[in-house]
């Protein structure tokens, strides 16, 4: 964690800075009782952490004895020394072994941190929808996020400035039982209030009041958006509509993503939700928004990598999408690509937006921050770290989609060993310095460990995938001199043949046209250069999509089933990941899970837009217990 956060973090930011900046001490508050009560503690035996050889026992001596925290009533350090005298209010709890089982049993690890903090009279074990804050122990420098600047102390957090939405409220229990069973939830969700207005331009806005499920935790990494989305009810209308709560960036040229609606909407362009009110979240408190992008420049601040401003964005869409892992048949999964790829085109031609990720969570949303989800970007940018994103690679990024999806939620003739290892070499290949190699453009051209029956009983999907690979692997695909001086001789001679032929053709000279004609089919460089040609064609490959979509063999119901994958040592499949998390690593990679639709990528000009089809998934509706 201490790894992935260096390139975000600004510091070493003086202690007296940081206090003044975030907690300034209110004019009416005496210091000297605290300083007191302080002064005493500290130089108590129980003080002595020095002693103590393990972490684990390091918890309830802190719990008991000693350790500083911040808290935004006192604005001053506490001691947690009998912590009544300083915090009264709050309940320090060692939650070292209780994992919070209720709302975090969707992740891949548990949930535990080593003393949680209540204000509600828990007492009990971990509750993270409950806590106010979480403290966690490192034991070695090595786990220390700050340990690229040696020797310097630095304070890490602030409970003052938590970041807590406040424009997001508990449910009166009359709201919350009506939003249940509009959205068909079990009658123990927790229910909140969130208000968007209509049109964010017009000061006298009608608002949206929008009740929605508390959200199910899941295992973000530190650094993103932290895009959550949510069917939710709307009171006014009477009607379920889709919340969209994400971090967007900060920048004058990005658009906000519903400006972005606006403009899809205003170009016709197919397959697109209509956004009906979104709006950027504005505090009073301008501290609740991004902070450490300002302290960059700062005189005492190290150099680091440029970190982006982002502020809290609302977004309500009128359709509630279904995500493509839920396909009820092959054929749908393939027609909710391929509408997807039209909605794609429009966006392209029409409002001149690049999608830059179509991906399983995203068929659907983009995010202005990256430039793919790894698993679905085109050969060309996984093996080439800096390749400029064009509109091809979002072609064949739909190609992957359709067959990462195949290949983990329909049967195939594959064996659970060689669909895992196919899954692992050319989807999960690890990345170098931000290259994943070449496995999957061999793949592209060779198709190697790839049968050709591949989906049991839907022939179609297999010829669909196969045809896919060979439009895209022209790209890849290498020509000798040797074939490419042929090519340049065969085509000299057939342009010979045809000046002296003019415009009527004796049976010789067309015998010997139609003969050239014929080699010149089956040259590589011939294959090559005119594959080049289209390889940025929509139509050419939404034509690929709708000549299988229109042929017979598709099974009747062939719903998705997440199939067997053989266990490895890393995980494979249910992680995504984004080019830059990986780019950013050094030579000793380390893989950083994110959500479904990925995280932060480098910097692209436009603004998010969601492309549906028409049962397309949102991203982050799997965060959400329905």
């Amino acid at each position: 964690m201490g790894k992935g956060m260096q390139n975000y973090v600004v510091d070493p930011m003086p202690v007296e800075n940081f206090l003044n900046k975030f907690l300034p001490n209110p004019e009416d508050y005496d210091t000297s009782d605290f300083a007191s009560h302080f002064a005493s503690a500290s130089n108590a035996e129980v003080f002595d952490m020095q002693s103590i050889k393990k972490e684990e026992d390091s918890y309830d001596r802190f719990m008991s004895n000693s350790a500083l925290m911040i808290f935004r009533s006192l604005t001053v350090l506490l001691q947690i020394n009998g912590i009544r005298p300083f915090a009264p209010q709050l309940l320090f709890v060692n939650s070292s072994k209780h994992a919070d089982t209720n709302n975090c049993s969707s992740f891949t690890f548990n949930v535990k941190p080593d003393v949680c903090v209540y204000a509600d009279g828990t007492l009990h074990g971990c509750n993270i929808s409950k806590f106010k804050v979480n403290i966690e122990f490192k034991w070695n420098d090595v786990h220390d996020a700050f340990r690229k600047h040696p020797g310097v102390d630095q304070l890490i957090t602030s409970p003052a400035l938590r970041g807590v939405d406040t424009s997001v409220t508990p449910a009166s229990n009359e709201d919350a039982a009506l939003a249940r069973m509009m959205l068909k939830l079990t009658s123990t969700m927790r229910m909140l209030k969130v208000a968007v207005p209509q049109d964010p331009a017009v000061e006298d806005s009608d608002w949206l009041t929008l009740i929605i499920p508390q959200p199910v935790a899941k295992g973000f990494s530190l650094v993103g958006r932290w895009t959550r989305t949510c069917p939710a009810f709307d009171i006014l209308n009477n009607r379920v509509v889709m919340f969209k709560d994400s971090w967007r960036m900060l920048l004058k040229d990005v658009l906000p993503e519903g400006e972005t609606y606006r403009l899809l909407r205003s170009h016709n362009v197919h397959n697109v939700a209509t956004c009906i009110a979104f709006h950027d979240v504005i505090h009073a408190t301008p501290e609740r928004n991004t902070q450490t992008v300002k302290f960059g420049s700062a005189e005492w601040a190290c150099p680091n990598k440029a970190v982006t401003p982002h502020i809290l964005h609302h977004l309500v869409l009128d359709l509630v999408g279904k995500q493509l892992t839920d396909f009820e048949s092959s054929h749908q999964l393939v027609q909710s690509v391929r509408d997807a790829l039209l909605a794609h085109q429009d966006a392209y031609k029409n409002a001149k937006i690049l999608h830059r990720d179509l991906s399983v969570g995203n068929i659907g949303p983009r995010q202005t921050t990256r430039t793919g989800t790894w698993q679905f970007m085109s050969a060309h940018l996984v093996k080439n770290s800096f390749a400029i994103h064009a509109v091809e690679d979002d072609l064949e990024s739909g190609l992957y989609v359709v067959l990462w999806t195949a290949l983990k939620y329909r049967e195939s003739y594959m064996s659970i060993i060689d669909r895992t290892q196919f899954i692992l070499q050319i989807f999960d290949a690890d990345p170098l310095v931000g290259t994943g190699g070449s496995a999957k453009s061999d793949w592209l051209v060779a198709r190697t460990y790839f049968p050709r029956d591949i989906f049991i009983g839907c022939k179609p999907l297999d010829n669909l995938v196969v045809e896919l690979a060979q439009f895209f692997s022209h790209q890849y695909s290498l020509v000798s001199p040797e074939a490419q001086e042929s090519l340049v001789r065969l085509w000299l001679s057939l342009q010979e043949v045809l000046d002296e032929a003019g415009s009527v053709h004796m049976a010789a000279q067309q015998k010997m046209i139609d003969v050239a004609q014929c080699c010149l089919l089956e040259s590589s460089a011939y294959q090559k250069e005119i594959g080049m040609q289209i390889l940025h064609s929509h139509k050419a490959v939404i034509n690929i999509y709708d000549k299988y979509l229109g042929s017979s063999g598709w099974p009747d119901k062939d719903a998705a089933v997440l199939q067997k994958v053989h266990p490895t040592n890393k995980q494979s499949g249910c992680r995504l990941y984004t080019k830059s998390l990986c780019a950013s690593q050094d030579l000793t990679s380390t893989w950083v899970q994110v959500t479904p639709s990925g995280n932060k990528c480098r910097l692209d000009p436009e603004g998010d837009v969601e492309i549906l089809s028409s049962v397309a998934g949102l991203d982050g509706l799997v965060s959400f217990d329905q």
